[in-house]
């Protein structure tokens, strides 16, 4: 019983809900409707089994004893716990055919990515840019389009690939982050993460460009759209990265700074959750379907034509 409890604590589930699910509700925002039904179902699937599992996946490779992103003290795992990582994480995919095929291949590629990132046979977590390409995929890009096809979203939709960009850009920018203090016991696996080949000053670098051009991305995706929608979104977002940025640019790269670096996780992911949570709210709720997507302006701007055609007593169909 104490196996199973360490195990459901190494699944992060208080950091997947808090710190990695904006990048999912940001995705349902690119829905012209909302089923709130399967989007929370799928919310909890993600986060809990896909999520989850991985996390766990990785620590059990790990070894570490802490602290890790979300735990300042890692409980052991047994190998038991190593397949039931990978198959927890199949519920999900089986539960995807209810969404669609485009859903079942985003989360496929999802569990693939998180696989590559830590398996020992290909372990990209050991390599700088291929650890990017994991985390950036998996709980990036991946993450916004699980969101936006369980809200009822479509692949057909421009601004949906900019803002799916945008996000994993802005998640990106705080990755290297947790590998400020954990630089000793990635060196002593032989993993070459972006801090030890890059060094602190280039992951402030990082910091800077990743989430500067995520912001930019994400809110031309919401420009696009709904004009208000985007500006408060850089808006807000531009002064939580320059909140992070003051206390980031203090840091100097040392295993005692891990409460602080948590902090800034913590402060820029709940804040980024709350917006979106309040936008989803606003626009699936308290309005008739979702006003920012081009579909339903269309249909409206076609509403108020029928209706001024009606008025005058002209047949609408010189309209097409």
């Amino acid at each position: 019983m104490r196996d199973i409890y360490f195990f459901i604590i190494n699944m992060r589930w208080h950091y997947q809900l808090f710190v990695l699910s904006g990048c999912f509700l940001f995705g349902g925002l690119f829905s012209a409707s909302m089923d709130w039904v399967d989007f929370l179902v799928h919310f909890l699937i993600v986060h809990l089994l896909l999520f989850g599992g991985a996390t766990a996946y990785n620590t059990y490779w790990d070894k570490d004893d802490g602290p890790v992103g979300g735990l300042k003290r890692v409980p052991p795992m047994r190998e038991w716990t190593r397949p039931v990582s990978l198959l927890i994480q199949v519920p999900g995919l089986i539960a995807g055919w209810w969404i669609g095929w485009h859903y079942v291949i985003v989360y496929a590629i999802a569990m693939l990515m998180f696989w590559f990132y830590s398996s020992p046979w290909f372990r990209w977590k050991g390599h700088p840019l291929l650890s990017l390409v994991a985390i950036g995929i998996s709980t990036g890009w991946a993450g916004f389009w699980l969101g936006a096809l369980s809200a009822g979203g479509t692949i057909y939709h421009l601004p949906s690939w900019i803002g799916s960009v945008g996000v994993m850009l802005i998640i990106l920018s705080m990755y290297p982050l947790s590998q400020i203090y954990q630089v000793q016991e990635d060196e002593q696996r032989g993993d070459r993460t972006f801090m030890v080949a890059y060094g602190l000053e280039n992951v402030k670098a990082f910091y800077i460009i990743s989430f500067g051009l995520g912001v930019i991305g994400s809110s031309a995706a919401l420009f696009l759209i709904d004009w208000l929608t985007g500006g408060l979104f850089f808006l807000v977002a531009s002064l939580s990265g320059l909140m992070i940025w003051t206390t980031f640019s203090t840091l100097n790269g040392v295993s005692e700074e891990y409460e602080q670096v948590m902090k800034l996780k913590y402060m820029a992911s709940v804040l980024f959750v709350i917006f979106i949570t309040f936008t989803l709210i606003h626009i699936h709720l308290f309005n008739m379907g979702n006003p920012i997507y081009p579909e339903t302006q269309t249909e409206r701007f076609a509403n108020i034509e029928m209706f001024d055609c009606q008025q005058k007593q002209v047949k609408p169909t010189n309209l097409l």
